[in-house]
């Protein structure tokens, strides 16, 4: 019996704790939890119109038309009625924002907008045994990852995270193919001023790491890589660990997870919610008692996102009251359909006679929303009820069936003759960079009757209005956040939880000093590993036969070969086999016969640079020795059907080869019926003269 301690070690590959993407070790498993995309480098670049426009008027509405002042005509601004500044980029006019979140360029790139993919490490991905995706979000970064064609691991989510996950990101591709600009050459970068404004913080955002958005094959790639899993579905990873997803209450489809081995529990919260307003109430009673929890992705806007649902919604049909359009920059999956309930809502409380029509443009809200209906164990109580009724989860339906709600793929269809004001306009994108939230900006953005309500909690407010301070229409900032605050975490872990240890990103107690509360509260940094647990490497190996025992305790080099089985920390033998270790230099005496599933297989001696057994799954039932052969000037192990190696077959074959030739030629010289013999013969007859002999 030998003992051993190692250690589980946590990484966080991502600076940015609402983005996570965390590597946690263990001797033998390595998992990588979510892979996240920052969408703040948009932040620096113009908004894009899905269509070039030229001089528009935006009193009037004329769809699928770019308007011209004629071939003389001055380009002009999107957003006021003065030329385009010719300024030149400098670094100087482009600075991130770390150190002065109150700051912003005074120009932007006029170029595709570039995300960046935070995964901050080089380290070898084939050393990764499982990849876990949490929600929607921490799908974004997976193609980027996937085009490295060293990843070979599983990857595992739930389906409503691989199904609406991917429909979004279709979504988000749809207007980034779509953009009128060029790609962003970075020639308006200098590295070196751009690093002296940022210093030393991991946090920053480096242009030159900046990346175009991948293309739609490659997402696709990504999503057909992928496994679908269900509630407490026990993944086994690596050897002796154990992975299971629980309801985390903040999507359709989002998920905490549960890290277990023989002895120790683990737990990974991120994008936990209990707002419980149409997703599944999240899931802790697994979690009652943990070594240790790690916690990130928490409320970042100290708003309650309820109170901020209903400020909306009343600033919206206070807007269409007065005669204005309220454009809603969101995602057309998910939120949305509560938002649109409680906004209908309001109108039908504060103005029931008024009809006012409310659009969505979206190329996959229609898909998404007939993927909810069918998404019932991760809606929240009340909803599941619905589902053993003949009414749809979501009011939604009945909605678009009252001719109330309007859904299209884009601008440019029946929109264009249906299209009626006041009205209510739910578009992407949330930045206001990209997408048909830029061409109604473009529309409505003259008159300060309109509104535009911001509510995505990811896109600073400041940031994201920047381009737009030009225009007349009213902005108003509602972020709806609906992850766990630090005091509801407090309450959990008093109430519901209980944990060892609590393990934090190092903003959260930097920030929130004092209201993280826990006797044991651990912090990490980004690109750091961080040892969060001892664990007992101990093997034992009990052997059930006094003769192995003796021949053991000898130490005359004797090789024992056997069967073993794996019980928790123990090796237990089975079936036991022992030579002297000179014996094994015969392979055709050392086979031991076993079985794999049904199938009956002989284990390779080792030694010899054999596989592991033969038949492989591959070969036929007869090729059942093991053996290697010539390739490429080395000897590639394989299974063959001869108890002798390959080579020597071969070399037996082109023997016989040459074997037979020559007995062939030999043969020749004496006998009569081989036409050699006679040719030959023949010739000698011609050269004798008559009466010669």
């Amino acid at each position: 019996m030998s003992s051993n301690s190692d250690s589980v070690t946590l990484t966080a590959l991502s600076p940015i704790p609402s983005k996570p993407c965390l590597l946690v070790s263990f001797p033998n498993a390595k998992i990588l939890f979510d892979c996240a995309v920052d969408f703040g480098p948009m932040n620096f670049y113009s908004p894009c119109s899905m269509i070039p426009k030229i001089g528009m008027d935006y009193t009037d509405y004329v769809p699928n038309e770019n308007l011209n002042e004629g071939p003389s005509a001055q380009k002009r601004s999107r957003l006021n009625s003065e030329p385009c500044s010719e300024k030149k980029m400098e670094v100087d006019d482009v600075k991130p924002n770390v150190h002065k979140p109150g700051s912003r360029p005074s120009v932007s790139i006029d170029a595709i907008p570039e995300v960046n993919f935070i995964f901050n490490s080089n380290i070898d991905l084939t050393v990764i045994d499982a990849i876990f995706i949490s929600n929607w979000e921490s799908l974004k970064g997976l193609p980027f990852l996937v085009e490295n064609k060293e990843l070979s691991c599983p990857i595992y989510a739930t389906e409503p995270v691989i199904s609406l996950g991917s429909l979004v990101i279709e979504d988000l591709l749809h207007f980034f193919e779509r953009t009128d600009k060029n790609v962003d050459d970075k020639s308006w970068v200098e590295s070196d001023a751009w690093d002296a404004y940022v210093g030393e913080d991991p946090r920053k955002s480096v242009p030159s790491q900046w990346r175009r958005l991948y293309t739609v094959e490659s997402m696709r790639r990504a999503i057909s890589r992928m496994t679908r899993i269900s509630p407490n579905q026990p993944i086994p990873v690596g050897n002796g660990v154990q992975v299971r997803l629980y309801q985390s209450g903040f999507e359709i489809g989002s998920c905490n997870w549960l890290i277990e081995t023989e002895d120790k529990k683990i737990g990974f919260w991120t994008a936990t919610s209990k707002q419980q307003r149409y997703v599944h109430e999240p899931v802790f009673k697994n979690f009652l008692k943990l070594d240790s929890l790690i916690l990130t992705n928490l409320r970042e806007i100290d708003a309650d996102p309820n109170l901020m649902i209903a400020d909306m919604c009343a600033t919206a049909v206070e807007t269409l009251s007065a005669g204005g359009n309220v454009l809603f920059p969101m995602r057309p999956i998910g939120l949305i359909y509560d938002v649109i309930e409680s906004l209908i809502g309001r109108m039908d409380q504060v103005a029931p006679n008024k009809n006012y029509p409310i659009y969505i443009f979206s190329p996959v809200s229609k898909k998404g929303l007939a993927f909810t209906n069918i998404a019932g164990e991760w809606f929240c109580e009340e909803r599941r009820e619905k589902l053993f009724t003949p009414k749809p989860p979501f009011k939604i339906h009945e909605f678009i069936e009252k001719k109330r709600v309007f859904m299209y793929e884009s601008i440019h269809s029946s929109f264009s003759t249906e299209y009626r004001v006041p009205c209510v306009a739910f578009v992407g994108h949330p930045s206001l960079r990209i997408g048909d939230a830029v061409y109604f900006m473009e529309l409505w953005g003259n008159s300060p009757k309109n509104a535009v309500i911001l509510s995505d909690p990811d896109f600073n407010f400041d940031f994201t209005w920047a381009p737009f301070l030009s225009s007349r229409i009213r902005a108003f900032w509602f972020p709806i956040d609906m992850r766990l605050s630090p005091s509801e975490v407090n309450s959990i872990l008093m109430t519901e939880v209980e944990t060892k240890k609590l393990i934090v990103p190092e903003d959260y107690v930097n920030s929130n000093s004092g209201v993280l509360k826990h006797e044991n509260i651990v912090t990490f940094e980004p690109s750091l590993p961080l040892k969060i647990m001892e664990v007992d490497d101990r093997i034992d190996v009990n052997c059930f036969s006094d003769e192995i025992a003796n021949v053991v305790k000898k130490g005359d080099g004797t090789v024992i070969q056997g069967f073993m089985n794996y019980v928790g920390k123990d090796l237990q033998l089975l079936v036991i086999y022992y030579v002297n270790a000179q014996a094994l230099n015969d392979p055709i005496t050392q086979y031991i016969e076993g079985r794999l599933g049904n199938r009956r297989i002989f284990w390779c001696p080792s030694g010899y640079g054999y596989l592991a057994y033969c038949p492989q799954p591959t070969d036929w039932d007869n090729y059942n020795w093991c053996c290697t052969w010539p390739y490429m000037g080395s000897w590639k192990p394989s299974c063959c059907p001869f108890a002798i190696p390959t080579g020597a077959v071969v070399a037996i074959i082109i023997a016989s080869i040459i074997l037979l030739a020559v007995l062939i030629g030999l043969s020749c010289w004496c006998c009569y019926c081989c036409p050699l013999y006679k040719q030959l013969y023949e010739y000698e007859d011609d050269d004798i003269p008559p009466g010669g002999r």
